[in-house]
């Protein structure tokens, strides 16, 4: 049997469209969503169901702040894409020592230091097109100084702000806040721009300048069309039903593009395609839940601790981390220590006999430290310093004193920590517990007791549910713990946001799992501020206040002079080498992993084009940013997720269907011309 010529090339365009089926359905797909968006901004697109492709989108982990408490700017523990969605006037790459310009493009002292002037970038625009000015940033700073999280800092700093022109800000310091390195901080790494003419609106609606009960949580059906007005390269986009997933897509009208950032790799090359249309954040259940989805390829930016690295990186050669080899350490170290927060466990020291210093200080000493970091962190951290500042952190180096460490640091001692005791406790004998004051106190098997044996707190050490590694630490320093006062001393796993940090910010515990303070990337000027000052989650979370360690931070905060900045840097070590209610254990764990599966461009050893920093990292906006910006696809594409195997049956039974039809035509008209 012969086909003719016009019947077989017919067949074939049959068979090609028949082919072509599933990716025509797809895209139909991908237009069906519903979608609200601002009139002035059409690349503002809030749906409420997923519109991408897997190889679309950027998914990050580690992060357990869910969406639902709001997109507030200002949030002490913001959502995910706060810088992504606002924008600081600068950036600074505390690696490499740069400032990055964002809607700044200068900013310089006056030559007494009373006074810091910054130039707006004129092309800087919102959303819905309208120019970013002097009054925007005059704003944005005078409502930040009445939010919480900065209210202390800011008042007692800026004195009064000036609009010089429409693109140009002075910022006026207090007398003795020349030079104010916590004024830098501001500009470059804490306070977001917001757009004047839509939060005025918003102040005089809620009639709160603290704004304390507004979400701006763009998802709520009734939350003002109006209101969607941002300056960053990326908009709200897609939040699930239960909040744990959030997505936020590319704005192809930002200010930005082609304009700033231009020191990046993919931009430096002339690289003409876009970056990920999408971002988004999921967050799992644990950290077992989070490895497993980084190893299946559904994440490709990992944020979080993830036991025996080097075993998932043979075993997958897309999957690579931020850092090398740890050259600090020699050959013997694979890769670069993630110098995270320190964590420490934090007795509550508003509680007797935890408020003594004597107390911790025995607590310190029978805490076995070297082991932990091997069984808890993989063998990937070391211990902390005791006075935070760590000498290996390329930013704090010139102000660590090894001194202070040599002087006042604390090694795994327990006869040590029993001689402490004994100087200020009784016993009758070294069976029995010891009795804390004159009053009767005792720690006895069934915990903190008075005298007629009345409990008055339950012996716990709180952790946030899910967090392995924590958890383990723990353990750990409740064995410890309990070797050394001969009770029973328990870890308990909490839920970070409806229990944890609400017990810490009541104080309401007797002992807690803490990270103190920033990453030690940080510089050591942002680490030791954090441990001071108004009390809130990673920021003196202990709610410790000294005058002396203020004083010292208030006079390194305006030195210029790096000898004198040593001298006085020393001075806030040893505070908290001997006073700060902390007990440092060792650098959290975090490494940083991507899978290069879908996207290129991640920061590695050889590409440091910006500082590593994480999903939960809440200032950092521009650094933050620049990660997604300079990500490029490597052209491995998939459907969307639910319609593959779908379409591809369709498809089969289509093609098929054409060539069944096909064939029979081609017979029934051979028959008839043969008739």
């Amino acid at each position: 049997m012969r086909l003719n010529k016009k019947v077989i090339g017919s067949l074939f365009v049959l068979i090609f469209l028949a082919s072509m089926l599933p990716s025509i359905a797809v895209a139909v797909a991908d237009t069906s969503d519903k979608q609200l968006q601002t009139s002035a901004s059409p690349s503002i697109k809030i749906v409420s169901s997923p519109d991408w492709a897997r190889h679309e989108i950027v998914w990050n982990t580690g992060y357990w702040q869910t969406i639902t408490s709001g997109l507030k700017p200002w949030d002490a523990n913001a959502a995910f894409g706060i810088a992504l969605i606002y924008e600081t006037l600068f950036g600074y790459d505390q690696i490499n020592k740069t400032m990055i310009p964002c809607i700044g493009t200068n900013m310089s002292w006056s030559a007494s230091g009373d006074m810091l002037t910054v130039d707006i970038n004129p092309k800087a625009r919102w959303s819905d097109g309208v120019h970013i000015t002097s009054s925007d940033v005059k704003y944005s700073f005078e409502l930040a100084a009445d939010q919480p999280r900065w209210e202390d800092d800011m008042d007692a700093r800026i004195d009064y702000i000036t609009e010089d022109s429409d693109y140009r800000v002075s910022f006026h310091m207090v007398a003795g806040y020349e030079y104010s390195t916590r004024m830098e901080e501001f500009i470059t790494q804490d306070i977001p721009v917001v757009p004047e003419h839509v939060w005025r609106q918003i102040v005089e609606q809620e009639d709160d300048r603290d704004l304390s009960t507004f979400t701006n949580y763009w998802f709520d059906s009734d939350f003002p069309i109006d209101w969607m007005v941002c300056s960053g390269p990326y908009a709200p986009h897609y939040v699930n039903p239960t909040g744990n997933q959030e997505v936020y897509m590319y704005r192809d009208d930002w200010w930005g593009a082609g304009e700033i950032y231009l020191d990046l790799p993919a931009l430096a090359e002339n690289d003409t395609t876009k970056p990920p249309k999408f971002v988004g954040k999921i967050e799992y259940s644990d950290n077992n839940a989070q490895d497993a989805a980084l190893k299946s390829g559904t994440i490709d930016c990992f944020s979080g601790y993830y036991a025996n690295v080097w075993e998932l990186m043979a075993e997958n050669d897309n999957i690579g981390t931020f850092f090398g080899k740890d050259h600090s350490q020699g050959e013997a170290g694979e890769y670069f220590l993630a110098l995270s927060s320190v964590l420490t466990i934090s007795p509550n020291h508003l509680i007797y006999p935890l408020n003594e210093i004597w107390f911790r200080e025995a607590i310190a000493y029978c805490i076995n430290y070297d082991r932990i970091p091997s069984h808890a962190a993989s063998n990937y951290t070391r211990r902390a310093k005791q006075g935070f500042i760590d000498g290996a952190s390329p930013s704090q180096e010139i102000l660590y004193n090894q001194t202070v460490q040599d002087m006042y640091g604390i090694d795994y001692n327990l006869s040590h920590a029993e001689w402490i005791m004994d100087q200020y406790c009784s016993r009758a004998s070294i069976t029995d517990p010891w009795t804390i004051d004159a009053t009767g106190v005792e720690i006895s098997q069934a915990g903190l007791r008075t005298a007629n044996g009345d409990p008055t707190l339950e012996l716990t050490i709180i952790n946030p549910s899910g967090w392995t590694d924590t958890a383990l630490t723990c353990d750990y320093w409740a064995e410890d713990i309990s070797a050394l006062l001969d009770v029973s001393i328990t870890h308990l796993d909490v839920n970070f946001g409806n229990d944890y940090i609400p017990d810490i910010e009541a104080d309401d515990f007797f002992m807690a799992m803490q990270t103190a303070g920033p990453k030690q990337t940080d510089t050591t000027f942002r680490l030791l501020g954090s441990l001071r000052g108004t009390s809130l989650w990673n920021q003196n979370s202990s709610n410790w206040q000294s005058t002396a360690y203020e004083a010292l931070y208030e006079a390194l905060e305006t030195e210029t002079d790096v000898n004198t900045q040593k001298a006085i840097a020393s001075e806030m070590q040893k505070i908290l080498a001997t006073e700060f209610p902390e007990i440092p254990s060792h650098n959290n764990g975090y490494w940083y992993l991507y899978s290069d599966k879908f996207w290129n461009g991640f920061l590695s050893e050889d590409n440091m084009y910006n500082q590593m920093t994480s999903v939960f990292i809440v200032n950092e906006m521009a650094i933050k940013a620049r990660l997604y910006l300079n990500l490029r696809a490597t052209g491995v594409t998939v459907p969307p997720a639910g319609e593959t195997g779908l379409w591809i049956i369709i498809g089969v039974g289509v093609t098929l269907a054409v060539v069944i039809a096909a064939a029979g035509a081609y017979l029934f008209l051979r028959r008839r011309k043969a008739a």
